[in-house]
């Protein structure tokens, strides 16, 4: 039976399988990611939302919708600035985002991102960026720069098909998103083995991440209860991750009181199913 294994080499991996080859385990290394690294994402996904405030003397509002986007962003390393700063360049090839609030799309602009105690944004190509935008660009220059959150997902020991292991928290923080820091956040991946894509060999693995918390102040708290589920396909003889899919739900109740007037109740629900699929520049080195 197959049996692989991938471990944290700076933001790589390595990949070993064997057992059904009748070989000692074959090591395939991934270089790590580096200035000139060019990387181009595609994703594409759904999210429908409902919200209820209830509470205090006003009636109760409550709204629901969906948002859907697909995009097509070229992310590439640029080396750091004077003061060592990490920086990246974000090239959107295509971009579309629909909401009830109307379409935005960041198409056509080129930026470049810096991160320091927070990140800097400077547009070198396009028109200059509106609040919405800015804040999409953000959230997608975070994703790119960001420690390798898959790394947490993957076994630090040899796994047949079938086995399973738990994940890092990290991990389920980053994919679930903003669940807060009192949230416990958990979870189990398994290999479900390899399949020949293309004569390339992929290995797949599946995961279950969740977090699930409460935080309480003096007149206020707050719960979080989230989870989601999905796919990484990791090409073998590299070491790259091809793509990922997943579906979750998320649920925040929060519960604020005034001084003098009554509690307000804010429930928010969501549904989300997104997936990317990462195509690498001739001769560009890492995984993601």
């Amino acid at each position: 039976m197959a049996k692989f294994v991938a471990r944290a080499i700076g933001i790589g991996l390595v990949l070993a399988l064997g057992g059904a080859r009748g070989q000692e385990a074959l090591e395939f290394r991934a270089p790590a990611w580096g200035p000139g690294t060019s990387v181009v994402a595609a994703l594409e996904g759904k999210v429908e939302y409902a919200f209820l405030k209830s509470g205090g003397e006003a009636e109760a509002e409550e709204n629901s919708g969906e948002e859907t986007w697909q995009r097509k962003i070229r992310f590439r390393l640029l080396d750091p600035d004077t003061e060592g700063r990490a920086r990246i360049e974000l090239v959107y090839l295509e971009d579309g985002v629909e909401s009830v609030a109307g379409k935005t799309s960041l198409a056509g602009r080129t930026v470049v991102a810096t991160r320091g105690e927070a990140f800097s944004l400077e547009v070198t190509a396009g028109e200059p960026l509106g609040e919405v935008e800015r804040h999409q660009a953000l959230a997608d220059a975070a994703r790119f720069l960001a420690p390798d959150v898959h790394q947490g997902l993957f076994p630090d020991r040899p796994v047949s098909a079938g086995d399973s292991w738990k994940t890092l928290p990290e991990a389920a923080r980053a994919i679930l998103g903003d669940v807060g820091p009192a949230a416990e956040a958990k979870g189990e991946a398994t290999f479900a083995g390899v399949e020949t894509e293309g004569g390339r060999e992929i290995a797949v693995f599946a995961f279950q991440v969740s977090a699930e918390g409460e935080e309480k102040g003096d007149a206020d708290s707050s719960k979080t209860d989230a989870w989601a589920q999905g796919e990484i396909r990791v090409e073998i003889a590299t070491g790259r991750i091809l793509s990922w899919d997943s579906t979750g739900r998320s649920e925040e109740e929060d519960r604020v009181r005034g001084e003098e007037g009554p509690e307000i109740v804010l429930r928010s629900e969501r549904d989300e199913r997104s997936s990317c699929r990462y195509e690498y520049a001739q001769g560009s080195s890492g995984n993601r």
